[in-house]
């Protein structure tokens, strides 16, 4: 989970926001914030990147 533990570093930087990490299985790496979904490596075939995720959820906001 190096990838999970980086955005997770991240988000806290940026929002003070407090991020829990859920283990899955099957290559499971979907982001939610606030209960809503902002990205799923399945729907969208890749990883993001911690800018991409950050920008999602402002425009979320």
């Amino acid at each position: 989970m190096p990838r999970a533990s980086r955005l997770e570093a991240e988000l806290k930087k940026q929002f003070g926001a407090e991020v829990e990490l859920i283990p899955g299985s099957g290559g499971i790496y979907e982001i939610m914030a606030d209960g809503r979904l902002v990205f799923s490596k399945k729907a969208a075939g890749r990883f993001a990147e911690p800018e991409e995720i950050i920008s999602l959820i402002q425009s979320h906001g």
